[in-house]
């Protein structure tokens, strides 16, 4: 028998900080898949990237800068 797992597009969100990057991700529905806090370095840039890909196919990616000023959009 064949299992068929259906590609899921999540939408992921990261609130800036100094020291830390913190997202989140929600499927298609709104529904939580999962948040988690990354040190605001390059290492920890590339695993948030790497955990949110790991929750579904073509993440789209929202930025909120700590000072509020620059907020940024992108798919990947």
């Amino acid at each position: 028998m064949t299992i068929l797992i259906e590609d899921v597009t999540v939408i992921g969100g990261v609130d800036t900080h100094k020291h830390t990057y913190y997202a989140a991700v929600i499927d298609g529905q709104g529904r939580l898949l999962g948040h988690r806090q990354f040190p605001a370095t390059s290492p920890g840039y590339a695993a948030l990237h790497s955990w949110m890909r790991g929750h579904g196919t073509s993440p789209r990616l929202g930025w909120r800068a700590q000072d509020h000023s620059a907020s940024h959009s992108r798919a990947n």
